[in-house]
C-alpha cells in the first residue's frame, strides 16, 4: 500500500469528491484516534506514520506499519 499527500482539502472539497467505481463509500475528516477505530490495526498504523511524516516533510517506508526508513 502506498500513501501519498494529497495536499490541504477542505469541507468543500470533501462534499466535491465522487466516487464512481464502488470501490470508495464515504469519505470524512478524522484523527487518528478516530481512524483507528474504523480501520484495521495495521492500517491504522500506517496512517499515523503518513502524518508523522507529512508533518517532518519527510518520505518514509514502513513494514507491517512500522516506520522502518
Amino acid at each position: 500500500m502506498f500513501v501519498f499527500d494529497g495536499g490541504v482539502l477542505d469541507e468543500a472539497d470533501l462534499t466535491g469528491l465522487t466516487f464512481s467505481d464502488g470501490e470508495v463509500l464515504s469519505a470524512g475528516f478524522h484523527t487518528i484516534e478516530q481512524a483507528r477505530e474504523k480501520v484495521k490495526p495495521l492500517l491504522a498504523d500506517r496512517l499515523a506514520v503518513a502524518v508523522d511524516a507529512a508533518r517532518q516533510g519527510v518520505t518514509v517506508l514502513c513494514e507491517h506499519g512500522v516506520r522502518v526508513a
